[in-house]
C-alpha cells in the first residue's frame, strides 16, 4: 500500500488518484513546467482530487489558484 501518490501529468493520473481518495491515500500533483498559458488537461481533472498541487510558474495561479509554487524543477 503506497503513503502517497505523485503525478507529473501523464494521463493515467486520474484513475490513480481516484483510487488515492478512496483509499485515504494523499495525492501529489506537479503541474508542467512548459504550461503557462495554458491548463493541462491533466491537471484541470486532478486539481480537485489533488491534496497538494504543485506549480512551477506563478502566472500558472490564475488556473489553478490553490496550487502552490515551488519553482522550476529541471
Amino acid at each position: 500500500r503506497p503513503s502517497l501518490v505523485v503525478s507529473t501529468g501523464a494521463g493515467v493520473a486520474l484513475p490513480f488518484f481516484l483510487v488515492a481518495r478512496v483509499l485515504r491515500i494523499p495525492t501529489v500533483y506537479v503541474e508542467a513546467l512548459e504550461r503557462i498559458d495554458t491548463a493541462s488537461l491533466t491537471g484541470r481533472l486532478c486539481y480537485p482530487f489533488s491534496d497538494l498541487f504543485v506549480l512551477q510558474w506563478d502566472e500558472q495561479r490564475r488556473f489553478f489558484p490553490r496550487g502552490q509554487v515551488i519553482g522550476a524543477l529541471y
